[in-house]
């Protein structure tokens, strides 16, 4: 009974060492980008890969069907990569704050806000909502695109999607989904 527990204690160890150097690599990673055109490239990569199973998906679906062996291994590697790419994301984000478009273009400024879309951890998204929302709020990222997170926030605490009525801007559909939601931004240097 001893033996069971020591090893049950050992593999517990050993998952945890084997997370915590994950992170202390993605760390060193992205305190390793030195330039803009670093930090730019290493956002693009990370959009890429999280694209790339999602485009097969679809090819594979129509090849093989939904519940083919070929899809289900291309969605288990594309659970796989989303976990990383998040892990990436976060620290990223907790380094460096959310990259503007002006400054890292369209995919770069996109993939942080992408990932956590495709991230089923609310509580990621609740953790990076003020940065998100102060983003926003410089212009740093669009409406359309943070309206999107936030509608998926939204989604998955309340089983829908925000509805508006006639035209509105996102500015209405943020103010309406925050508030539905009790979120606030409160403040981020």
């Amino acid at each position: 009974m001893i033996e069971k527990v020591a090893f049950v204690f050992i593999c517990i160890i050993s998952m945890l060492s084997c997370g915590n150097s994950e992170i202390k690599n993605i760390r060193l990673e992205v305190e390793a980008l030195e330039s803009e055109g670093d930090k730019m490239r290493y956002l693009e990569d990370i959009m890429d890969k999280d694209q790339v199973y999602r485009k097969r998906s679809k090819n594979l679906i129509q090849k093989y069907g939904h519940d083919s062996n070929e899809t289900q291994e291309n969605d288990q590697a594309m659970m796989k990569m989303d976990k990383l790419n998040q892990k990436k994301i976060e620290v990223y984000l907790d380094t460096y704050g959310y990259p503007s478009y002006s400054r890292y273009g369209s995919e770069a400024n996109t993939a942080p806000w992408m990932v956590f879309h495709h991230s089923a951890d609310y509580g990621v998204r609740l953790k990076y909502f003020p940065l998100f929302h102060k983003a926003w709020k410089e212009d740093a990222l669009g409406g359309d695109d943070f309206s999107f997170y936030l509608n998926r926030m939204y989604r998955m605490k309340k089983g829908n999607l925000v509805k508006m009525p006639g035209p509105f801007r996102d500015e209405e559909l943020i103010d309406t989904i925050m508030k539905s939601l009790k979120l606030d931004p409160g403040e981020v240097e």
